[in-house]
């Protein structure tokens, strides 16, 4: 991804936008643990140089798994980062963001839809989870009836405070505390992988394949800060995987 800094001091300021945006992209799947191709890379440098826009991109990536997959060889997780890179790329460029229940499940659904099966989604039933530093006992999560309404005073809170002034450790403390979906308010869904499909013949949705569906056994986080000066932080826990 190293090719990619070179943009960022571009004389061009699209270039230098596209480039800030495809290099956080790229960046979070590292962040999970996850790596990208050399061609996701590439086509990202041609998207940032203005030859492909993200939908082209996509396509390309759709024509290049079709091809892996009929060959048996591909990465279940390369599949998936550069699938869900794309989908980020693209929520960084739009500027349209209210702090809502509804917002927030959006998000997930723009990003994870052909990654998860079940992307955006909230839970329907309750949840335990036990952690060792309890000794075995549960955190005390909302039930699904509360869901919606714990969220929305969860954001309201959120959209009361202030970060005017804080220096950046301690932005960046807040921001984990009182993320939604981080704590006892997690819209979780667990559940087991539905049968592989193929690759959509057109590419005007999210992609979904074999690879990605097998692969996704867990909800990713995502923590942007959005070229608005908003953070939007979507708990790992925060949702079904398949």
């Amino acid at each position: 991804m190293d090719s990619l800094r070179e943009y960022l001091t571009s004389d061009d300021p699209e270039q230098r936008t596209r480039a800030e945006r495809l290099r956080a992209a790229i960046g979070l799947q590292y962040v999970d643990s996850l790596t990208v191709s050399p061609f996701l890379v590439s086509l990202a440098e041609r998207s940032i140089r203005g030859e492909l826009c993200l939908a082209e991109c996509r396509k390309e990536l759709t024509a290049h798994y079709k091809e892996m997959i009929a060959g048996g060889s591909y990465d279940m997780g390369t599949a998936d980062a550069e699938f869900a890179a794309i989908n980020i790329a693209e929520c960084l460029g739009d500027d349209r963001f209210s702090l809502t229940p509804a917002e927030f499940s959006s998000i997930h659904r723009r990003i994870f839809t052909g990654v998860l099966r079940h992307a955006g989604e909230f839970r329907e039933y309750d949840i335990t989870k036990r952690e060792k530093v309890l000794r075995g006992d549960t955190v005390d999560y909302a039930p699904a009836s509360d869901l919606t309404e714990t969220l929305d005073y969860d954001m309201w809170r959120e959209r009361k405070f202030s970060y005017e002034g804080l220096t950046a450790e301690r932005q960046s403390s807040t921001l984990r505390s009182s993320s939604p979906g981080s704590g006892r308010s997690t819209p979780s869904r667990r559940g087991t992988p539905g049968p592989p499909r193929s690759l959509p013949s057109d590419t005007s949705g999210t992609l979904a394949s074999p690879s990605i569906l097998r692969r996704s056994r867990r909800a990713r986080s995502i923590s942007v800060m959005r070229s608005s000066g908003q953070t939007i932080r979507i708990s790992g826990k925060a949702w079904r995987a398949t």
